[in-house]
């Protein structure tokens, strides 16, 4: 019965440090997930309204800050649009050279080849 119980103490332990590791692990992805998140959403301000503005100002400057958020989603689509513009034009033109390398090659080939021509005068 002692064996039993230290066997079972033995592999509780060991389940016990893998699940702490396994937890350290998540926790890290977690915060690595959570700092990617907060690098990549823009950032915009929350403006605090002091309690003495009449509801016409206040609805004011929430027109401008929706307009703001609006501007600033709008130039991330547009610098987004652009890096997959260049990206496109990257591919085009990548492409482009390895066909130039084909023509040159063919031509390099059919230089290498003798015409059926040049083969009988040679036999």
């Amino acid at each position: 019965m002692e064996k039993i119980d230290a066997t079972k103490k033995i592999e509780d332990a060991k389940l016990d440090t893998d699940f702490q590791t396994v937890l350290k692990e998540f926790q890290k992805a977690q915060s690595f997930a959570a700092a990617r998140e907060t690098a990549y959403t823009p950032f915009v301000p929350h403006e605090v309204h002091p309690s003495n503005y009449i509801d016409s100002e206040v609805g004011v400057n929430s027109n401008k800050n929706q307009e703001h958020h609006a501007l600033l989603l709008e130039s991330h689509e547009v610098v987004f649009l652009d890096n997959e513009i260049s990206f496109n034009e990257a591919i085009i033109e990548e492409r482009e050279q390895g066909q130039m390398v084909i023509v040159i090659a063919e031509g390099a080939g059919q230089e290498l080849i003798p015409s059926s021509d040049t083969l009988h005068l040679i036999s």
